[in-house]
């Protein structure tokens, strides 16, 4: 698929991304502040689970976490959201620096995380393509295609395909939840996810700015290129009209005559060496 905007400008990703860092920062932090407090509940549960603590005195320190979570919701979905923003301004400057014959479109950058099954292999190819057309080879635009991805990218995809499992996992069980035993199971699985999506975040983090200083590379270097080429036979078009270079012969200025000082007689400037006329010059030698 090739796309071509109304206005294909390059715009630069810096202030999305940072956006997307400080929201994704948040959004760590709070998922850190989680682990500790998950750990703290269940110790609570295990006092519960030995009779040292009754279900009452648990539920009412259950303000913590609920605050947590809240939390927690709040920010991933900021981060989610800037995010976004940043992968589809991303995407939309692949056309200015450049780039040719892609695939995707700015809006499936967005859209692909939303498609169920779509949603577990198309948003990496969107990233991995990104990643490629943004690499700063501007010797060989056209081959694109071939630059190296960073291993980065595939792990950061593992993770986040591993922390959706768990997070599904762990929700589910929520609604099969009997004994302390499954609280306990449940508050680990969600220990696990916090610790796996922290991972996750971290990785985005160093491809969100990777990508955006690479863009802002060839975006420099781009300016640095002719902006246009000569034609070539290839490149001529029907409507063209080619035309047969012409040899044009030397111009020559015609010859000029003065007068000669000496006995009045026009002649050729040419002939006027010292200063006076050929028939003069030989009556003075």
């Amino acid at each position: 698929m090739n796309l071509r905007y109304k206005n294909p400008s390059y715009k630069s990703a810096n202030l999305r991304a940072i956006l997307a860092t400080l929201f994704l920062a948040a959004f760590g932090i709070i998922t850190v502040a989680s682990m500790f407090s998950t750990i703290a509940d269940i110790d609570l549960l295990r006092q519960v689970e030995n009779g040292k603590m009754s279900e009452s005195e648990y539920l009412s320190k259950q303000t913590r976490q609920e605050i947590i979570a809240y939390l927690s919701i709040a920010s991933l979905i900021a981060a989610a959201i800037a995010f976004l923003t940043w992968i589809r301004l991303a995407h939309h400057n692949l056309e200015p620096i450049g780039v040719r014959n892609y695939r995707f479109s700015p809006g499936w950058a967005v859209g692909a995380w939303f498609v169920p099954i779509l949603s577990l292999y198309r948003p990496y190819q969107i990233m991995e393509e990104i990643w490629k057309g943004s690499y700063p080879r501007i010797t060989a635009l056209d081959a694109w295609e071939n630059s190296d991805v960073s291993i980065l990218l595939g792990l950061w995809w593992i993770t986040w395909l591993i922390s959706t499992w768990i997070g599904n996992l762990a929700f589910n069980l929520i609604f099969r939840i009997q004994t302390i035993d499954d609280l306990i199971r449940n508050a680990t699985m969600n220990m696990v996810f916090d610790g796996v999506s922290i991972a996750s975040m971290l990785m985005l983090l160093i491809l969100i700015w990777q990508i955006t200083t690479n863009q802002q590379k060839k975006h420099v270097a781009c300016q640095t290129l002719p902006q246009t080429l000569p034609k070539t036979e290839s490149t001529v078009n029907d409507t063209d009209t080619v035309t047969e270079p012409t040899t044009q012969p030397p111009i020559t200025q015609p010859p000029t005559k003065a007068q000669c000082p000496r006995c009045r007689k026009e002649v050729f400037s040419k002939d006027l060496r010292l200063g006076v006329c050929n028939q003069c010059r030989s009556r003075l030698f």
